[in-house]
């Protein structure tokens, strides 16, 4: 059962300034400028902007110009007890080293090992290592790797003795869906047969390249949801050997830059034809103008990695980093787009939210300067009617090793041999509300809890719509005070975690917090 309940005291502070996501309403968009010799420019103002929206000067509603130099005073302590899934710590200030104002950017960095191969994955290590050695004050980062899950190595911090040690425990993992993509062309004496095994192999490839992407995709989704309710700049580098192109929901909603850096390093003649190589087996079959089917497909998949990395970092206002051996270099660049950024808001004129693309130009004023920011974003609609989408979506968070943090969420539960009571704080503010023609405002959440055991496996869960209607008043306190909310589930003896997902139906952001049942 879930409950709404009154409106509570003052939920913590998250940001120094509004995180404001795609909507109906608004776009924000993240900008950061260099000038000719690749440094930061910090000093520009609004009217130095010229913002377009699909080719149509826009009204810029919100600019701030933000750096990586924190400075928010330190958030209040939680009450006994409850959790946040925006880093707020429940301990006395200066004992805990969690107990921090949250920074005003922030960079994940991806080690993949689903899309690289072994080798790479060891340089890929290497040169993440030496980058940490050198971190600066300010940097603040988290460690994920990918392989046919999504795990968190450490999350953020700019404690890089903690960074090291968790990555001195790192090793290398073969993928199983990356070698079956990738084959050689049979070379029996008989042609029927070598055509049997070629489109064998060919089928395999495909559905082992899908199920990656497919991983991919959800791996990249749970990140965007982690950073989509934090404040900043939001990077993403992601060390790979293989990107696939997709559009995630998430990723359009979040304003995350993603950085793709190809740890293949600079990319050879033996890499484009593999046939060459003295490991390619001795003789070919069907080599055409020195180059064999393999060959090919080898040649193609490099040109589709390098485009898919050059349309995810201009899509996103990131930057591609490719055919160069420097990945601690790449890696620093990238960091080094947190130390100054613009926030940009504005409502688009078109006011035409049925999914298309729009295109987002900015012009600047000032001569001989760089601006990079995402070039486009998806006009969604409102999904409340997308009961599909909306049960996905639930799912995906509670399944997410990460926390969701597009709606500020905090919570408490209170465990009894068989059930759990749950109490929920919702940030108003992250929820969208609509006025009807009684000047009542109505918003609908959709929640779900669950409990798991020890290895994650989900016990039970518990699923309701929340539909909230509240007088002038009440929506006043619930924007400036959040509002209260309750929810019970049946929990076995050997649940040890709680996961509690909030999503707005309208919206459709949402936020999730970890809730432990005994310590």
């Amino acid at each position: 059962m879930i409950t709404v309940l009154a409106c509570v005291g003052a939920l913590c502070a998250t940001a120094q300034t509004p995180v404001i996501r795609v909507t109906t309403h608004l776009v924000q968009v993240s900008v950061v400028v260099h000038d000719k010799a690749g440094q930061p420019v910090g000093d520009l103002k609004q009217e130095d902007f010229v913002l377009y929206d699909n080719g149509h000067e826009q009204k810029i509603r919100y600019f701030a110009m933000e750096t990586n130099k924190s400075s928010a005073p330190a958030p209040a302590l939680l009450p006994p007890g409850y959790v946040s899934n925006r880093y707020v710590s429940n301990r006395t200030p200066g004992a805990d080293p969690e107990h921090r104002t949250l920074p005003n950017s922030l960079t994940a960095i991806l080690l993949d090992g689903l899309n690289t191969p072994f080798t790479d994955q060891y340089n890929a290590r290497a040169a993440l290592i030496k980058f940490l050695e050198q971190i600066q004050p300010g940097d603040q980062v988290a460690i994920y790797t990918l392989t046919n899950r999504l795990r968190v190595l450490h999350n953020f911090t700019s404690d890089t003795a903690s960074l090291l040690r968790v990555l001195a425990h790192l090793k290398g993992n073969d993928s199983a869906l990356l070698d079956s993509s990738i084959y050689a062309d049979a070379n029996t004496q008989n042609p029927e047969i070598n055509e049997f095994l070629d489109q064998a192999s060919a089928r395999i490839a495909e559905a082992s390249a899908a199920a990656s992407g497919l991983i991919t995709m959800r791996a990249l989704e749970s990140i965007a949801l982690q950073m989509e309710g934090l404040p900043g700049r939001k990077n993403l580098i992601w060390l790979s050997a293989g990107f696939p192109v997709f559009t995630g929901y998430a990723l359009n909603r979040s304003g995350m830059a993603i950085y793709p850096v190809d740890v293949r390093g600079l990319l050879g003649l033996f890499d484009a034809m593999p046939s060459m190589g003295a490991a390619s087996g001795g003789p070919a079959r069907g080599r055409v103008m020195g180059r064999t089917p393999a060959d090919a497909r080898a040649s193609s998949g490099i040109s589709r990695t390098q485009a898919a990395m050059l349309e995810l970092a201009e899509r996103t206002g990131g930057r591609a980093f490719m055919n160069g051996n420097d990945i601690t270099g790449a890696i620093r660049q990238a960091m080094d787009d947190t130390r100054v950024n613009y926030v940009l808001s504005y409502a688009p004129t078109h006011n035409e939210w049925d999914g298309r693309l729009c295109t987002v130009k900015i012009v600047l004023k000032r001569k001989n300067v760089e601006a990079r920011y995402r070039k486009g974003y998806f006009a969604l609609p409102e999904n409340s009617d997308d009961s599909a989408l909306r049960e996905v979506s639930l799912a995906t968070a509670a399944a997410s090793p990460l926390q969701a943090t597009g709606i500020g969420v905090r919570a408490i539960a209170r465990q009894t041999h068989s059930h759990v009571q749950v109490n929920i704080e919702v940030d108003g503010h992250d929820v969208s509300f609509l006025r009807d023609d009684k000047g009542q405002w109505n918003g609908q959440l959709d929640l779900m809890l669950t409990v798991c055991d020890e290895q994650g496996m989900v016990l039970n869960e518990v699923g309701r719509t929340a539909r909230l209607a509240f007088s002038q008043k009440q929506y006043e306190n619930a924007q400036t005070a959040g509002f209260a909310m309750s929810a019970e589930i049946g929990a076995p003896v050997k649940a040890i975690r709680a996961r509690l997902v909030v999503r707005d139906v309208r919206s459709g952001a949402m936020g999730s917090v970890d809730l432990p049942l005994r310590e």
